[in-house]
């Protein structure tokens, strides 16, 4: 499934799953430093993307957003979401 926010994709990741195992990786949008050119360039000829497809966490929350709060915001999600803790070592 699609990471979206307002039907825009925010997130590119890949999961893989077994037992009671799971590897999420991917990334995610911080900020909006992309313009459709830039876009073009990456995507497969012939296919079509455009910066109205896509979105970030700058342009969702009208600021410029600060790496570390974003990275807190991850960790507090995931401890949240899946009852870990982080070792700081």
């Amino acid at each position: 499934f699609e990471v979206t926010v307002r039907g825009r994709k925010i997130c590119g990741s890949a999961q893989f799953r077994t037992g009671d195992f799971f590897l999420q990786h991917g990334s995610v949008r911080i900020f909006d430093n992309w313009n459709e050119s830039d876009l073009c360039s990456l995507w497969p000829e012939g296919h079509r993307l455009d910066s109205s497809q896509i979105t970030s966490i700058e342009l969702e929350t009208q600021s410029r957003p600060v790496i570390n709060d974003v990275v807190s915001a991850f960790e507090r999600a995931i401890r949240d979401s899946f009852a870990v803790s982080f070792d700081d070592e």
